[in-house]
């Protein structure tokens, strides 16, 4: 800046009371915007925080495929009762394969024996029998 520019400089000066009180009330709106926008922000950064918790978590999914070589996927599957060996496999529908077994409840193992009953009844014989005759 050269000497007989004009230029514009910060200077305290002193306040009349009436508006002080105007002031105040200015400071009160102030107030409420600053609280407005401070709830507007929370609002937003939940949105936001939500957002990065879904994209760490496909991050770390991702990284733990590539780190292992297999991925967790869902898939259509069927339990099927293996009354010889009192379990239940999980069968996948897609190839067959059986992926899973577990011990017969004994709701399951109830309802296998009342089979067998039923099928005595008939003259037949439980499906078990016949697979250890074939």
């Amino acid at each position: 800046m050269a000497i007989g520019e004009r230029f514009q400089k910060e200077i305290k000066v002193k306040v009349k009371k009436s508006d002080q009180e105007l002031k105040k009330d200015e400071l009160v709106n102030v107030d409420r915007e600053i609280q407005r926008v401070a709830n507007e922000k929370a609002g937003d950064m939940a949105d936001y925080n939500q957002e990065l918790k879904l994209l760490r978590e496909r991050q770390r999914k991702l990284l733990d495929v590539i780190k292992d070589g297999e991925e967790t996927i869902e898939i259509e599957c069927v339990e099927e009762a293996d009354e010889r060996r009192l379990e239940v496999k999980i069968i996948r529908c897609d190839t067959g394969e059986v992926i899973d077994r577990r011990p017969m409840t004994a709701d399951e193992r109830q309802v296998g024996l009342s089979e067998v009953a039923e099928k005595k009844k008939r003259g037949r014989k439980p499906a078990t029998e016949e697979a250890t005759e074939a």
